[in-house]
């Protein structure tokens, strides 16, 4: 909003001092002025400064009548301005918040609209006492200026005139420049009102965002879904076969936290493709904010031909316990494998995630960087097993007795892996692509034991 600057132009002063002082000394003719007489010298300086100060005072009264105005049409523009906003956010938000929120927002740009209304009424009042200031500023001018001892002649009035113009025009800059800073707190005050607007409107988002994925975490829901893998893999170990698989998933997850899944693998270097068919079911829980865990169970279908690494086994019993902290989130996840025989496998992993901005709405991105470290048994008897495989799908004629006959039961490290999951959301669907680095250790089958990288992705749809 402009305002109404109080600087006295020197081309305003030279004519006021024309008006006032010079005119009527030629004009009069009289020889007591020539002479400099001081009483008329004194009544004439005294008529120049009144007559500039009411010219100066009619400026002042237009300036703070503007400023009052503009103040005022400010003030109802800012609050068409926050009702847009809010209706500009509510309509970008119209997925993320409910009908109550939305109204909320309503009200709060009206709650701020009143507020920048009491700020122009405030700057409206600091306006008039700056006015009220000014005149008794302009009164002490007035007094001091208005009598001139020491006035001998019409130079000496001229130069009088021209330091109460200059001190006029500085107590003018004064004003100006409080109204000047009235004008700023109101476009502040605008500024921050919208921003606040903003804030409340994105906290709100959040919030409810924080409360849907509460509720979408403990509500029943059916989750399809599909994966792809570059290496089928199993503790580390890829039986001898490096193989892709594609695998259709099944999933119902109950709010109380129980849960079934059914899936089967299609392999891509397999005599009988379709491979491992599962049924499982299991229990989800939470203990308290940083801490979260499950345990299942798992029954498994192979093919006679099979050529995966867990196909000589049938059941699995499985756990996980996660701590979530801020730094580094921790699991531990042990397994139990059995069939004739059995095997016991635990992981131990470190991870941190990154939530990453998305341009779209309602989307979730995030990262989670992990390592973990493979512990577990390797049972002599299955090894053997598991080498005959081997040798049998290869053609060889090879007495897988005598070759593992120095194999003995081992328990430690089986792998480590470095991997980097992708995470991302968006409504009900999901897709998380991973890349992984495998380092196996102590291999003592068919199994490759050159370090490899691995990529895999599965790509879910759930139904609530």
């Amino acid at each position: 909003m402009n305002s109404t600057r109080l600087h006295i132009h020197p081309l305003a002063a030279s004519v006021l001092l024309f008006s006032f002082v010079i005119s009527p000394l030629k004009a009069s003719g009289d020889p007591r002025i020539v002479q400099s007489d001081t009483d008329s010298l004194n009544h004439l300086l005294r008529v120049s400064i009144r007559a500039a100060a009411d010219s100066i005072d009619q400026v002042v009264k237009s300036g703070i009548g503007l400023f009052q105005k503009r103040s005022a049409r400010t003030a109802d523009s800012a609050s068409g301005v926050l009702r847009a906003s809010a209706e500009r956010l509510i309509k970008e938000a119209v997925e993320s918040l409910n009908p109550q929120r939305r109204d909320t927002v309503r009200n709060l740009a009206q709650i701020l609209a009143k507020a920048i209304g009491n700020c122009a009424a405030e700057a409206r009042k600091s306006g008039d006492e700056s006015f009220r200031n000014y005149h008794k500023w302009m009164f002490a001018l007035e007094r001091k200026y208005s009598s001139c001892s020491d006035c001998g002649n019409s130079q000496d009035v001229q130069s009088t005139v021209e330091e109460f113009l200059d001190a006029s025009d500085s107590l003018g800059d004064l004003v100006h420049q409080s109204w000047e800073d009235l004008t700023e707190s109101i476009r502040d005050s605008l500024d921050d009102y919208v921003d606040r607007l903003g804030d409340a409107s994105s906290d709100m988002i959040d919030r409810q965002s924080d409360e849907d994925e509460l509720i979408a975490a403990h509500a029943s829901r059916l989750v399809l879904s599909g994966s792809y893998t570059s290496d089928v893999t199993y503790r580390g170990r890829d039986g001898g076969v490096r193989q892709y698989a594609l695998s259709p998933e099944v999933e119902y997850k109950a709010h109380s936290g129980l849960f079934v899944a059914a899936s089967a693998a299609w392999l891509g270097n397999s005599p009988n493709a379709w491979d491992e068919r599962t049924v499982g079911g299991g229990y989800e829980f939470e203990l308290g904010t940083h801490f979260t865990g499950s345990f299942s169970y798992t029954r498994f279908w192979f093919n006679d031909s099979s050529r995966l690494e867990k196909a000589d086994m049938k059941n699995s019993i499985d756990g996980e316990l996660e701590v979530l902290t801020k730094p580094i989130n921790v699991s531990v996840s042990p397994s139990f494998a059995f069939s004739t025989t059995s095997e016991f496998t635990t992981e131990f992993s470190l991870s941190h995630e990154f939530d990453i901005d998305t341009f779209l709405r309602r989307a979730d991105l995030s990262i989670e960087p992990t390592v973990t470290a493979i512990v577990g048994g390797q049972n002599a008897l299955l090894t053997q097993q598991r080498l005959k495989r081997a040798v049998n799908k290869k053609g060889k004629a090879v007495t897988v007795v005598k070759t593992t006959t120095k194999i003995k039961n081992f328990f430690g490290i089986l792998d480590y892996e470095f991997a980097v999951p992708f995470e991302l959301t968006y409504k009900n669907a999901a897709i998380n692509p991973q890349f992984s680095y495998a380092i196996p250790l102590n291999v003592v089958d068919a199994s490759s034991t050159a370090p490899f990288f691995y990529f895999s992705v599965n790509v879910s749809y759930t139904i609530r």
